[in-house]
Formats: structure tokens, C-alpha cells, sequence
């Protein structure tokens, strides 16, 4: 194809022309437009770190503060809401936000669109606030158990005090008995 007759400047050109003209086949076979048109998917995406940084900043808050921010939130329907109020709920102190808390990580676990760590995130914190759920019920037995016990040790000690007392009059009556006999 090439001859050695050629001028040294036609070679590079030849080469550009070549190259140019395989360019524009190839962007005219890219403008043909596809059969179906792509449909745009909208899908909220919220990395990991993003989740941890949420977390940490939910954590650093007090209890009232985050009842303040809970108290102007609706009830969430994304993802990243959901997380953020799971967190708040959480963060209240309160038995009604670790249940809250616990059943928005639950379901937050059960959505498809999230990353594999993203639901073992969820999952660690469903547990952590299933945790503290039957902490509470345990620490309320107890109390009342405690209630309970200290209820029936009052009327033992009442029990014990009526029968001193009934022994010491028995004690005295005897005592009243024998004084009499030996005179």
C-alpha cells in the first residue's frame, strides 16, 4: 500500500485520515438511537460512611434534643429518613423509641435497594435496641419483684413485732403468776 516513493508528510496524513474516517463510523453507530428509550431509575443511595457520620452525630445528641427533633419529624418513608428517625427514636432514652427504633431497623433490613452493609447495620442496631427492650422489661420485673418483697417484709416485720409483743405480755403474765404464787 505504502511505496517508498511517497513523500515523508503524505505517510502521516494518510494514517490521520485513516483514523478520522474509523472515528466517524464509529460516532455515527453510537447516534442511532436504541429501539426503547432508557428509562431514568431514581434511586436514593446513601453510603455506609454517610449512615456511621448520621449515626455519630444522632449519638452526640441529649435525650431532649433529640425528642425536640423527632417531635418535628413525620413518619419517614426513605430509606435515609427512616435511618436518621430509627436513630432519634433511639437516642430519646425512652422504652417507646427503642421499640420504635428497633421495628424501623427491621424494616429498613427487609429494602432491597440497600447495600449488604447497610442491613447489617440496621440488623446490629434492630439487636442493640432489643437489647435494651429486654433490659427493660427485666430491670421493671425486678422492681416489682423488689416492691413486692419489700411489701411482705414489712408485714413480717409487723408479724414478728405483734408476736414479741405477745410473748413479752405472756413473759409479763407469768411473771405476774409466779410474783403472786410466791407470796
Amino acid at each position: 500500500m505504502f511505496s517508498l516513493n511517497m513523500p515523508r508528510t503524505l505517510i502521516p496524513t494518510l494514517l490521520l485520515l485513516a483514523t478520522l474516517s474509523g472515528c466517524t463510523l464509529l460516532t455515527n453507530d453510537l447516534l442511532v438511537e436504541p429501539s426503547e428509550p432508557a428509562k431514568p431509575e431514581v434511586v436514593e443511595y446513601t453510603t455506609l460512611q454517610q449512615w456511621l457520620r448520621m449515626h455519630q452525630h444522632v449519638t452526640d445528641m441529649s435525650p431532649e434534643r433529640a425528642q425536640a427533633a423527632l417531635a418535628r419529624r413525620s413518619q419517614p418513608t426513605k430509606p435515609r429518613q427512616m435511618y436518621y428517625y430509627a436513630l432519634l427514636s433511639q437516642q430519646t432514652q425512652l422504652y417507646a423509641g427503642w421499640t420504635k427504633a428497633r421495628d424501623t431497623f427491621r424494616a429498613l433490613r427487609e429494602i432491597e435497594s440497600l447495600s449488604t452493609e447497610q442491613k447489617q447495620l440496621a440488623g446490629i442496631l434492630e439487636e442493640y435496641n432489643q437489647t435494651r427492650i429486654n433490659w427493660h422489661q427485666r430491670h421493671s420485673k425486678l422492681q416489682r419483684d423488689y416492691g413486692e418483697q419489700q411489701k411482705q417484709l414489712v408485714v413480717s416485720e409487723n408479724e414478728t413485732a405483734e408476736l414479741e409483743q405477745k410473748i413479752q405480755a405472756l413473759t409479763d403474765l407469768e411473771e405476774a403468776i409466779s410474783t403472786r404464787k410466791e407470796q
